[in-house]
């Protein structure tokens, strides 16, 4: 389903149910009732934009690298988040890097940007939305466009400048979000409809 030059509502459908309990399992919602140690151990806190970032592939899983810059293409390795539905998820996507689940606090903004890696590197940012609402909106081609937590795969052109913008009073918007090389792109933007369960 065509939105905009840079949004795209794939055919892919996601088990929403099975994933929602995934994410349960590990957070009561508030960073600091975080229950598993993986779930501690691999997740940061991105000051600006007020988002907390849990990793599922690095290119560290050992160690978290103090200064040393990865290429975009290292970062597959699977982290102790990386199980269950979200594995099958990402494993789906043949070339995914970098996958993230990405919970942004309410009333919060992440500034204006261009992501380099996907710019350099002709790589799109697949999202599938966990727990959101219609206050939670990417602004991208000079409109705001709202991700609905409906189980389907959207891809954004991360390479156009966009900006995440949280306007709830008291809900955090919860994504899990990957990147894909611009050929799986291609490949995956016009499939039918197919089920992950």
């Amino acid at each position: 389903m065509f939105m905009s030059p840079s949004l795209y509502r794939t055919n892919i459908h996601v088990s929403l149910g099975e994933l929602k309990a995934w994410w349960r399992e590990r957070t009561q919602k508030k960073p600091d009732q975080i229950l598993t140690p993986e779930a501690r151990e691999f997740t940061t806190y991105l000051e600006k934009g007020q988002t907390h970032i849990w990793t599922l592939q690095t290119a560290h899983v050992d160690s978290k690298p103090a200064s040393k810059k990865y290429p975009i293409e290292d970062y597959n390795q699977s982290t102790k988040l990386n199980m269950g539905i979200v594995e099958k998820i990402i494993g789906y996507f043949p070339g995914s890097v970098g996958a993230t689940i990405l919970q942004m606090q309410p009333q919060t903004k992440y500034y204006l940007h261009e992501d380099t890696p996907s710019k350099s590197k002709g790589y799109f940012r697949a999202h599938l939305a966990i727990e959101t609402n219609e206050d939670c909106v990417f602004h991208i081609d000079g409109k705001d466009f709202f991700i609905p937590s409906d189980g389907y795969v959207y891809f954004l052109d991360t390479r156009s400048p966009h900006y995440a913008d949280n306007r709830s009073r008291n809900q955090a918007r919860v994504h899990l979000s990957w990147l894909l090389p611009g050929s799986c792109f291609e490949s995956f933007k016009n499939v039918g409809e197919t089920l992950i369960k």
